[in-house]
């Protein structure tokens, strides 16, 4: 698991928006499967740009880029190489 990935499973944990331990979650994981919606989408975008100190493009922010732990990570990707 690379630091990038440990802290998204942080911020997950940290937000509350899922239904079972992150754990349990893989990285391909659909995150809809575990009780995320649209608006719990948006409380863990924000959560993400406050731990990584970022602000994403527009363009970045959709539900396909946050689907699941590894999309997280590579979204990143984009804002802190």
């Amino acid at each position: 698991m690379n630091p990038s990935e440990s802290r998204v499973r942080k911020v997950l944990q940290e937000n509350g928006s899922l239904h079972i331990s992150i754990s349990k979650i893989s990285s391909d994981d659909q995150l809809k499967d575990f009780g995320i919606n649209s608006i719990r989408y948006m409380s863990i975008i924000i959560d993400l740009q406050r731990e990584f100190g970022i602000e994403y493009k527009l363009e970045d922010i959709s539900i396909d880029n946050f689907s699941s732990i590894n999309k997280i990570v590579d979204t990143l990707k984009k804002y802190i190489n």
